[in-house]
């Protein structure tokens, strides 16, 4: 296997995780923006101010990038 394919696989299982993730957005009036959060990563939370899909996103990719820095089962 090559450093290329091992990287693709890890890739692999963090969006394969990354559909299990639960996630929320609502509209915050004091924020005037949408407001995504995931109660498995309490500590992430991500806005947009025109889109709700937007605030869902960026909340993925946060989630992406915490899942990038998990050590990798053997």
């Amino acid at each position: 296997m090559t450093k290329k394919s091992k990287a693709l696989s890890r890739a692999d299982q963090i969006e394969r995780r990354l559909l299990g993730v639960p996630c929320d957005v609502w509209w915050s009036r004091q924020d005037a923006a949408y407001i995504a959060f995931s109660p498995q990563f309490p500590g992430l939370l991500t806005a947009d101010p025109w889109s709700s899909l937007g605030a869902i996103n960026r909340l993925e990719d946060e989630i992406r990038r915490v899942l990038q820095t998990e050590p990798v089962a053997a």
